[in-house]
């Protein structure tokens, strides 16, 4: 998975546009994730919100995004953007 809550990234207009950030609608959750070692991201592939669950979570690399996130776009750009179906299914498989 390549995902963020960087909500700075998520509010810009890329992430809008490129991302396809949709903010969350509703009245919230109504339980609390950290009391089940959840985390709340925005899943960069498939373009939703997503719960991690923190328990069986490896993190393989950390790309920041703060203070600035020329070094994200970059990758982004250069990597992400590039990327077939298949390819994005083999990256969230590995």
């Amino acid at each position: 998975m390549l995902c963020t809550n960087d909500p700075t990234l998520l509010n810009s207009v890329g992430g809008f546009k490129v991302l396809n950030f949709r903010p969350p609608s509703g009245k919230g959750l109504d339980y609390n994730p950290t009391i089940k070692n959840l985390v709340c991201v925005w899943d960069i592939f498939m373009q939703d919100w997503r719960m991690v669950n923190c328990y069986d979570c490896d993190v393989v690399s950390v790309i920041r995004t703060s203070p600035d996130p020329k070094k994200f776009w970059d990758y982004f750009m250069q990597k992400i953007s590039k990327m077939s179906a298949s390819q994005k299914t083999s990256f969230m498989n590995n």
